[in-house]
């Protein structure tokens, strides 16, 4: 051949693609663009232009360990915190329960700072370290552009909801936390209709269904009152940042269908019969 050329093919669908690569010493067949970048010395291949009309990310796996740590940063920080707390209290024989929420009280209003980072003993904290880490990872690794607006919102939201509504007990834990992202994360799949976020909504469901009975006053010791204020949170923030969230992907066979109705209901021509009685 006397060009050098790069082939791109695509199904009807749009949902796969291949790239064929060939000069006079070499094919190159992938179903991504990075070997034949990285495996041709071809300078006629403008990278540049490829990852911008094809959103490719050359350095895939330099990329893909610093979304990594990006997703864990904030949910891994926020419960080491907690556990040095707790570390702190069992070791120094002081106890910050003080520090809860205490409803309808200015004194019991710092709790909604402060209450998540208090919990009764380690099972309390393993139990919310846990979900934390899973539904904080969701939070940044899917909402990447409005997390740091998300978290803090909701975290503060569902502590005043909680010093509102709840008993006149000191309420400590970040369980209600954990209620206000599994409820974001499964009401945001549901109003986007993305199949990515639906998946993550089904999977929330599937794994910590068992939550929703915690919405409940079953007992006694457990605050339900915060589980319910978290569940309410999630559930306004996610329709508050609806317009936010990732839209579902259309294909380009959708968008020729809409494209080929639209023109045929410009082109459709009306006819209206009339009967007359002779």
């Amino acid at each position: 051949k006397e060009n050098n050329q790069l082939i791109i093919g695509r199904d009807p669908q749009g949902e796969k693609t291949l790239y064929i690569y060939e000069n006079d010493s070499q094919i190159v067949i992938s179903s991504e663009v990075n070997p034949i970048i990285q495996y041709t010395n071809d300078n006629e291949i403008n990278v540049d232009i490829l990852k911008s009309y094809f959103y490719i990310m050359v350095d895939n796996q330099i990329n893909r360990k610093k979304l990594l740590l990006k997703t864990i940063k904030l949910p891994l920080l926020f419960v080491l915190i907690l556990w040095v707390i707790k570390t702190i209290e069992i070791y120094s024989n002081i106890s910050f329960i003080e520090y809860g929420v205490l409803p309808r009280e200015i004194s019991g209003i710092k709790g909604v700072f402060f209450s998540p980072f208090i919990h009764k003993d380690f099972k309390h904290l393993i139990n919310n370290s846990v979900p934390l880490l899973i539904l904080g990872s969701a939070l940044c690794y899917f909402f990447k552009k409005n997390y740091k607006k998300i978290f803090p919102l909701i975290y503060l939201f569902s502590g005043l909801l909680l010093w509102c509504l709840g008993r006149t007990n000191l309420h400590i834990g970040a369980s209600g936390i954990v209620y206000a992202l599994a409820s974001f994360i499964f009401f945001s799949g549901l109003i986007s209709k993305n199949k990515n976020l639906s998946a993550l909504s089904l999977i929330v469901v599937f794994i910590y269904g068992g939550l929703f009975w915690g919405l409940f006053p079953t007992q006694q010791e457990i605050s339900w009152e915060g589980h319910l204020s978290g569940f309410i949170s999630g559930l306004v923030f996610a329709w508050f940042f609806r317009s936010d969230l990732t839209k579902r992907k259309k294909y380009q066979w959708e968008i020729d269908e809409e494209i080929e109705m639209s023109t045929k209901q410009d082109q459709e021509i009306t006819v209206n019969y009339e009967y007359k009685e002779k």
